[in-house]
């Protein structure tokens, strides 16, 4: 697809950590196509974000949108419906704050747009050293040499390559990879599932348990690989408190081939 041809919202998931989300949206102004709009969804932080947010909206080429609820635990999908339900493109990018984007990240997502498919792209990790020398000097070119590792092909874009690797890529279980940070889906087939389920509380599966949902609605999962490469700023791991459960919600989408959740994005449309 032209990439030109579809409006594209790039969402944004933000809790507490102003200085990688000026890093992820200073990224996306460097982008070769650039999103109609930067949706920033905010899990409940405090006055730091939000006065770097006015900061940028300043000089930001794209309108940024500041979308933010009460801090009342990880409630990732419930703030992602939330700006879906504000965002005017056709075609959303879902990304996370402590993500610094290729420049080609837009694009290579636009050019795979087909319809009743979604994709994920590739996340690299970033280690702590590398990390802590972008946000130093908020700089988000990331060198070019990295220490080797068995995940280097992630960060390598060959776009001759993409579509050939699309058509191929094929492992059992796609759904246990995807990767809301890296996600990309027509806003009429989430708003037909009904976007994220709400019930969800607590880091873990509400990006896996909404793929469950797109899939059994007859919308495909599809990967690019050698292309919209995301690269990872390292952290400390959060709080795993509620996993189980929440493996378990997905498990039971994935058994009773549910399509549409209770509570979801269109109490806000």
């Amino acid at each position: 697809m032209n990439p030109s041809s579809t409006t594209c919202s790039i969402l944004i998931a933000t809790y507490n950590w102003p200085e990688a989300l000026e890093l992820c949206i200073r990224s996306i102004w460097k982008q070769s196509v650039l999103p109609i709009e930067i949706i920033v969804c905010d899990d409940g932080s405090g006055n730091a974000t939000i006065e770097c947010l006015q900061r940028l909206q300043k000089e930001s080429p794209v309108p940024i949108k500041h979308v933010w609820q009460e801090d009342n635990g990880y409630q990732a999908g419930r703030i992602i419906n939330k700006g879906a339900a504000l965002a005017k493109g056709e075609y959303f990018i879902q990304t996370d704050a402590d993500m610094i984007l290729h420049k080609h990240f837009i694009k290579d997502h636009l050019e795979h747009a087909t319809e009743n498919v979604f994709y994920c792209g590739n996340r690299y990790y970033l280690n702590e050293a590398i990390t802590r020398q972008l946000l130093d000097t908020k700089q988000t070119e990331v060198p070019v040499m990295l220490k080797f590792s068995k995940n280097m092909w992630r960060r390598w874009r060959v776009s001759f390559l993409q579509k050939i690797m699309v058509r191929m890529y094929r492992i059992k279980n796609m759904h246990t990879y995807v990767t809301s940070c890296n996600m990309a889906y027509w806003k009429k087939d989430f708003v037909t599932v009904n976007g994220y389920d709400e019930s969800f509380t607590g880091w873990g599966f509400e990006d896996t348990e909404l793929a469950l949902r797109m899939m059994n609605k007859g919308v495909h999962l599809r990967f690019i690989r050698l292309g919209a490469i995301a690269y990872h700023l390292h952290h400390d791991i959060a709080s795993r408190h509620n996993v189980n459960v929440n493996y378990s919600k997905a498990l039971k989408t994935y058994e009773t081939k549910r399509v549409q959740c209770e509570n979801g994005v269109n109490q806000y449309l």
